[in-house]
C-alpha cells in the first residue's frame, strides 16, 4: 500500500536518508506505536476527536502522511512515496469509540469512508510500525512510529504538461554516496 508525505526537507539534505522519516518533535515520555496509540486514546475517546487532535498540531510525536497525493503536497518542497508491502501490513476497522471491529482488507481504506488502525506485524503492540487512517475527505494516515527508510520508494514529481506524478526511487543504503556525488565535480562511477 502506498502513502505519501509532503516534506520541505531535501532526502540528502536531511537525516531522512540515513533514518526515514522520524516525528519533527519526539515526546518527552518517549511512548510511540501502539503504547503512544492508547495513551491518545485514553484522553479521546472518540474516533472523531483523535482525528481532529492529530490533524490540529505535528507536536505530538507522529509521522502524517496521506493515502493520495493530492493531500500530502500542499505548501511542501518535497512529495515522498512511501511504499508498505501488502502481505506487511494489516488493517482493522475501528468504531466510533476506538475499538476494533474486525480485520479488513487493505482495499477498505480507500474504499470505505471509516477509521482503521494499520500494522505491521503480528499484533498491533509488537509492531514495528502502527498506524491511525481517518475518514474524511481527503483519506490520512498518522503513524505513532518512525517510518523506516526502507519503505521510502522515492520522491514523486509531476512531468512538465502532464497530470501525472512520477516516481522517482530513492537509493538504498548502499547506493547513496553515488548518488550523494551527482553534479559534484567529474561524475562517479555508477553503482554496481
Amino acid at each position: 500500500m502506498d502513502f505519501y508525505r509532503g516534506d520541505d526537507r531535501n532526502f540528502f539534505q536531511s537525516d531522512i536518508h540515513e533514518n526515514g522519516f522520524e516525528p519533527r518533535y519526539r515526546r518527552a515520555d518517549r511512548k510511540e506505536g501502539y503504547d503512544l496509540f492508547e495513551q491518545f486514546k485514553s484522553e479521546r475517546p472518540k474516533a472523531i476527536d483523535l482525528k481532529m487532535f492529530l490533524q490540529g498540531s505535528p507536536q505530538h510525536g507522529v509521522v502524517a502522511t496521506s493515502l493520495a497525493t493530492s493531500g500530502a503536497y500542499e505548501g511542501k518542497g518535497q512529495l515522498y512515496k512511501i511504499s508498505i508491502p501488502d502481505n506487511e501490513l494489516v488493517a482493522l476497522s475501528l468504531d466510533k469509540n476506538l475499538n476494533v471491529v474486525k480485520q479488513v482488507p487493505l482495499a477498505d481504506l480507500l474504499d470505505k469512508d471509516d477509521f482503521y488502525l494499520i500494522y505491521t506485524g503480528q499484533s498491533p503492540q509488537s509492531s514495528e510500525l502502527v498506524g491511525f487512517v481517518h475518514k474524511g475527505g481527503v483519506r490520512e494516515a498518522t503513524f505513532f512510529n518512525p517510518i523506516p527508510l526502507r519503505y521510502i520508494a522515492g520522491t514523486m514529481t509531476q512531468p512538465r504538461g502532464s497530470d501525472k506524478y512520477v516516481c522517482l526511487p530513492v537509493p538504498q543504503k548502499d547506493k547513496q554516496d553515488w548518488f550523494k556525488g551527482l553534479g559534484k565535480g567529474p561524475a562517479p562511477a555508477p553503482p554496481r
